[in-house]
């Protein structure tokens, strides 16, 4: 399948980039169908992938399906070069910043995309996993769900906001009835 510009990509002059014109999804990847298109791009271009490799974009933009920005590498050589990347392109004020932003609740695929990593890298750098060295807040705030009758400790502040959400509607629920019987409907 040959992409053509205007209808599957569009040329990002600055950076070379071939834009994904299809659907986009929420991590940044280019569909068509089932398939990531940048995958689509390299076997078209270069040859069928290998199940144990993966197709890694030098140009650090997941919606890229620019062949000549496509780098096909084996599994644990391209976590090596996230690794590297990882060290190598962060100041050490981006590592304070990711941790703060994490900490506030910020998504790690939102982070990922606006440093050019891996969202797994970025979950590395708040959990301490890397740059521990660095300080700043490391890990995730524990939340309590709001209700005081509840108590029980979530994950995230996302977790805390649905699970309060269904206890309003389940105490909601128990005050219609209560009232119902009260007033003898």
């Amino acid at each position: 399948m040959r992409f053509v510009e205007g209808k599957h990509y569009s040329v990002d002059a600055e950076s070379g980039c071939w834009l994904w014109l299809g659907r986009i999804a929420s991590s940044g990847y280019g569909y068509r169908g089932q398939a990531r298109a940048h995958r689509l791009a390299y076997a078209d271009a270069h040859e069928a992938i290998p199940a144990d490799h993966r197709i890694f974009h030098s140009c650090r933009h997941p919606a890229c399906v620019n062949p000549q920005h496509l780098l096909r590498r084996d599994y644990t050589a391209a976590m090596r070069a996230i690794a590297r990347e990882t060290r190598s392109d962060l100041e050490l004020d981006d590592i304070l910043d990711i941790r703060n932003r994490a900490w506030d609740g910020e998504s790690l695929r939102v982070l990922a995309a606006e440093y050019g990593l891996h969202w797994t890298a970025v979950g590395d750098i708040v959990d301490g996993s890397r740059w521990s060295e660095v300080g700043g807040p490391i890990g995730r705030p524990v939340t309590y769900c709001q209700l005081p009758e509840c108590g029980v400790e979530l994950d995230n502040a996302r977790h805390a906001k649905y699970c309060s959400a269904g206890h309003r509607s389940r105490q909601n629920q128990r005050d219609r009835r209560a009232a119902k019987r009260a007033g003898g409907r």
